[in-house]
């Protein structure tokens, strides 16, 4: 994952809690149940993981300028300065969509999902 979301350990941190929240969930204290939560756990936290990967990647290319038609500004042009707030704003408005799953998201929803997922796998057993 790269540097551009500031999110790598926290996202260890969730993905700890989330995995402890499985192991520690009452109906999977036999080793018979730890497919069940190894499924569970990779279904949610898997796809989170690669979305921030994918979002950390994007805000990379654009903190460096590398998107919404900044690729060919030249040094000079950047050192002279005077591009119109329109543009700016829309690499600002970029830079705050790729990181709203910070303020939109809760490590409390993916572990309710993956707990409901567990529990469906295990009655199914």
């Amino acid at each position: 994952m790269t540097p551009f979301q500031a999110s790598g350990a926290g996202q260890a941190i969730e993905d700890g809690f989330i995995l402890a929240s499985l192991l520690a969930h009452r109906p999977t204290e036999t080793l018979s149940a730890l497919p069940a939560i190894l499924s569970a756990y990779d279904a949610v936290r898997r796809p989170f993981a690669q979305d921030i990967s994918r979002r950390s990647d994007e805000n990379g290319h654009l903190s460096q300028l590398r998107r919404l038609g900044w690729e060919n500004v030249s040094a000079e042009e950047s050192t002279k300065g005077g591009f119109a707030p329109e543009r700016l704003k829309e690499l600002g408005d970029a830079l705050n969509r790729s990181v709203s799953w910070a303020m939109d998201g809760s490590a409390m929803e993916e572990r309710d999902k993956a707990i409901t997922m567990l529990e469906v796998a295990l009655d199914a057993n």
